[in-house]
């Protein structure tokens, strides 16, 4: 699903941005506390994703890094 997400975005993702779409495609109310959550699983898999080549870093954009497909 974060692959997807990565391949419909107009332009480069934040973890927080990539959470509250995460949260958006499961239909849950993007709650404070779940953002967190899914951030920080949006994070291992955005890892795995640019370990395998499939994402690469974009810049940043308020102060956190973005990524987009490769």
């Amino acid at each position: 699903m974060v692959l997807e997400i990565f391949r419909d975005a107009p332009q480069p993702l934040s973890a927080a941005r990539l959470a509250e779409a995460l949260a958006e495609r499961k239909g849950l109310e993007a709650a404070p506390a779940l953002i967190e959550q899914l951030r920080k699983r949006a994070l291992g898999a955005v890892r795995r994703l640019t370990g395998k080549g499939v994402i690469v870093a974009a810049g940043t954009a308020a102060g956190g890094a973005t990524w987009r497909v490769a």
